[in-house]
Order: C-alpha cells, then structure tokens, then sequence
C-alpha cells in the first residue's frame, strides 16, 4: 500500500477501490482501512468528513469484533469532531456577519 511511502490519500483511496469491488470481511476491513488512511495525523490531505463516510460504510456483521468496535469509535469521534467544526465555521459567519452590521451602524451614525 502506498502508506508505506508515506501516501495516505493514495493508500486510503486504494483500500476505497478495495472495498467496492471486494464483499464481505474484506469490504469490511479494506473501508475501516481506508477511514484509517484518512484520518491519520501523518496524511498531508487528511480528511476527517471522508474518514468518517469510510467507517460508516463499514457493515458490522461483516466486520471482525475488533473492526466493528473500532469503527463504533472512530464514528463517535468524527461525528463530534465534525460537528464542532461545522458549529465553529457557522459561528464565524456570524461573527462576521454581526462585524457588518457594527461597521453599517457606525457607517450610518456618521451621516
């Protein structure tokens, strides 16, 4: 895998093309691999929204015990983190947008 050569992305989209073509514990275990590959610290495009759509592509039944709890945390965790990063760019829009409306304010006081 191309992980080994330090190409996350690479090897987390080799494993994706693994696990669509593969059926099974293989297709299990190659889209925990990939959400792995995607989420790694070491991955230069890691990305947590693509690592978490891998560990919910995972099918529990065909997942290893190890595998299927895993990927029950790896899902808790992106959630949340996702989520705290969407709530955190909505809040900067508002904070902009609140920024706006100060500077039209202070715009309209001064005519």
């Amino acid at each position: 895998m191309r992980a080994r050569s330090g190409d996350h992305a690479g090897a987390a989209s080799e494993y994706e093309d693994l696990a669509r073509t593969a059926g099974g514990r293989t297709a299990a275990e190659a889209w925990y691999q990939a959400g792995l590959a995607w989420v790694d610290p070491a991955n230069r495009r890691r990305n947590f929204g693509r690592g978490l759509a891998c560990f919910r592509r995972v099918e529990p039944r065909d997942a290893s015990r190890e595998t299927a709890r895993g990927t029950r945390a790896w899902i808790s965790v992106l959630e949340g983190l996702v989520s705290a990063r969407e709530a955190a760019s909505e809040a900067e829009s508002l904070r902009r947008a609140m920024e706006d409306v100060q500077m039209g304010s202070e715009a309209l006081r001064r005519r």
